[in-house]
């Protein structure tokens, strides 16, 4: 719990659970202002959709990380099960990412790219 004293007024605020709340919300307003076409944008793939899928959906395989690379850094938000059970509540930025991850032009890129430096 963090209490603060600003303008005479003091506030609590309980920090429990802040990382779930904080994605929960973020993925809503994506979700909201996706279409139904399965892109962010119009109707072909776009920097958006794939700005999306890094944040969701990208894995790190063992050729694209160095050997002693924890697992919680190879997986979005830590960890890719917890991940596809909330994305199984936001159809539509899973249909976006599966799109991505679909494309012959993400996936040859994805096989050339090699180990990521960080």
């Amino acid at each position: 719990m963090i209490t603060a004293r600003i303008h005479g007024r003091e506030w609590s605020r309980d920090r429990a659970g802040a990382a779930t709340r904080y994605l929960t919300w973020w993925a809503g307003r994506i979700e909201a202002v996706l279409g139904d076409s399965g892109f962010a944008v119009g109707d072909k793939l776009s920097l958006a959709d794939v700005l999306i899928y890094y944040a969701f959906f990208e894995t790190l395989g063992d050729e694209h990380c160095a050997a002693d690379t924890p697992q919680w850094k190879r997986d979005p938000f830590a960890s890719q099960s917890r991940m596809t059970a909330f994305l199984a509540s936001h159809p539509r930025i899973l249909a976006s990412c599966r799109r991505v991850a679909d494309n012959e032009n993400i996936q040859k890129w994805r096989s050339e790219r090699g180990v990521q430096g960080f």
